[in-house]
């Protein structure tokens, strides 16, 4: 089973315990954005496939959860 880091904003309350999102999530969010700043400010006109961002975006985020659980 791959780590997800487990989850980054849970909550608790009436409904009970609600995960949210997983930490491997959030770091694929933010370099999501990252990718999407770098390629608005570059000024490219070529768009990326979605497809492509999310894996690459999915992969850094497994290198940020395997340098955590490095150190």
């Amino acid at each position: 089973m791959r780590d997800d880091g487990g989850p980054v904003f849970p909550s608790g309350g009436d409904v009970g315990f609600v995960p949210g999102m997983t930490l491997r999530q959030w770091y694929a969010g933010m370099a999501m954005m990252g990718m999407a700043w770098f390629q608005m400010k570059t000024d490219s006109s070529e768009m990326v496939e979605p497809e492509k961002v999310a894996l690459c975006a999915f992969q850094m985020a497994d290198a940020m959860l395997a340098e955590d659980r490095d150190e």
